[in-house]
């Protein structure tokens, strides 16, 4: 198996949601353990949100600080938003797998 590393929020310095990241459509994806990575030095809380079917998005998890987390799953889609914003930038990063052999998508 190998992985891919996609950004879901890249410097964001406001309250907005990130843009969906359709992973139904990745060559290769078989859910599994996603790893989330959060950065940037902030104030504020950012939630990762996931789909089963694009249309309904759900919770899955909130930070309030820089962290890093695994979820597991399959998921049409997930995305992130920065849902309080009070100051600084904030990065989120996923990394998800693809079975071997499987064309890559770079976001």
């Amino acid at each position: 198996m190998s992985s891919t590393l996609v950004a879901l929020l890249d410097n964001v310095s406001g309250p907005q949601c990130g843009p969906e990241l359709v992973l139904a459509t990745v060559p290769g994806y078989q859910g599994g353990s996603h790893s989330v990575g959060l950065s940037g030095s902030f104030v504020g809380t950012v939630a990762l949100e996931g789909s089963i079917d694009g249309k309904q998005w759900f919770l899955l998890s909130t930070w309030r600080q820089p962290g890093l987390i695994a979820v597991n799953g399959v998921f049409w889609g997930l995305r992130g938003r920065v849902t309080f914003y009070a100051r600084g930038s904030v990065n989120m990063q996923l990394r998800y797998g693809q079975a071997a052999g499987a064309a890559k998508e770079e976001r």
